[in-house]
């Protein structure tokens, strides 16, 4: 029909074009923690429409998995997803899934329909910064956070030491870059 009707036809990658992703893959700072991320933790959730030709996955986890392809920049080695909700369907309707890459990164995304909340928020954190993207908070949709062990010797532990240790991080400054 496009072809006949001499017009262009695109997919629904809702965040291919998101201003926030956009921030993502632009801001200096963003980047250098994107590269150095170390955890990526969402969650997609609301009391929403139970689709009757897709599942939760196909419906909502498909946007994290998007977003995860445009910054790690390639595919994951595993993949696994727990159902959550206890109806007897075999549709998953709630779930979690956490995806591998061969570099050792873990990713992990909360879907549900099943929440009375509508909650759209994923964080990536690197070791001493983070992004939180809150896409439902207006006034501040993006936050760039800063903390740190509050222990000055931490640096100089092993790895053996750091995971032994009990260790408190403070919070440092966030900043709260505007977005159009």
């Amino acid at each position: 029909l496009a072809d006949e009707y001499g017009v262009k036809v695109f997919c629904d990658f809702t965040y291919h074009f998101s201003p926030l992703i956009n921030f993502l893959r632009t801001n200096l700072i963003a980047k250098e923690i994107i590269g150095e991320m170390r955890e990526y933790a969402s969650y997609r959730t609301s009391l929403g429409i139970v689709q009757s030709d897709v599942d939760v996955l196909a419906d909502l986890a498909v946007h994290d998995i998007y977003i995860l392809l445009l910054l790690k920049v390639s595919l994951p080695v595993s993949v696994s997803c727990q159902k959550t909700n206890s109806s007897d369907s075999l549709k998953l309707n709630a779930a979690f899934l956490t995806l591998k890459w061969a570099d050792g990164f873990i990713a992990s995304i909360h879907v549900s329909w099943n929440s009375p909340r509508k909650v759209r928020l994923i964080t990536i954190a690197s070791q001493s910064r983070a992004v939180i993207l809150e896409e439902l908070n207006r006034e501040v949709p993006i936050q760039l956070v800063y903390f740190e062990p509050s222990d000055s010797k931490y640096e100089f532990l092993t790895p053996e030491e750091k995971y032994s240790r009990n260790v408190s991080f403070t919070m440092g400054n966030i900043e709260l870059p505007q977005v159009d």
